[in-house]
């Protein structure tokens, strides 16, 4: 079953690592600011049986990780560079 929010507003501190681990002008932000993801669940609300089962795990969510898997995948080179910038 779908919930009716799934969206949890970020705290100062969530604010000020995204801030400080990812570029003002980096791919990630860029594409967030460009595709709106939230017609999606009414696109998807007829999968979930309603009062069955735990709360679905957001489906936006999980779009999210499919595009940044398959972006990964590609080698898409301001994800990896983020990614291995960070690595010690």
């Amino acid at each position: 079953m779908l919930r009716a929010e799934y969206y949890l507003e970020p705290t100062d501190l969530d604010e000020m690592i995204f801030a400080k681990l990812i570029p003002a002008n980096h791919y990630l932000r860029r594409l967030k600011a460009a595709i709106d993801f939230e017609p999606l669940r009414a696109l998807v609300a007829d999968c979930y049986a309603a009062g069955r089962g735990a709360p679905a795990e957001d489906p936006v969510r999980l779009r999210k990780y499919i595009i940044r898997g398959a972006l990964l995948w590609a080698g898409c080179s301001s994800v990896t560079s983020t990614n291995a910038r960070k690595r010690p």
